[in-house]
């Protein structure tokens, strides 16, 4: 399978292609359409940086619960 056109000439050469996957990926865009676009011909490739990208945004939701839960306990001393 070939890449879309464009990425096979390195449109944007600085994301390098797992940071391609990754900025899809985060974007939201299902592991297959990623592999495609990229042009991998398995989708194991693929589901390697699906991972990475996927725990990495689940640390930052959790990180940012932990910050929002934070700001509403009562702090001593207040109501």
């Amino acid at each position: 399978m070939r890449p879309a056109p464009g990425l096979e000439r390195g449109a944007d050469r600085s994301a390098g292609p797992g940071g391609r996957a990754a900025l899809l990926t985060a974007a939201g865009v299902v592991p297959r359409v990623v592999m495609e676009i990229l042009g991998h011909s398995q989708i194991s490739r693929t589901m390697d940086v699906y991972t990475h990208v996927v725990q990495d945004t689940q640390r930052e939701a959790i990180s940012h619960m932990d910050r929002l839960l934070q700001r509403r306990k009562p702090r001593p001393g207040r109501p």
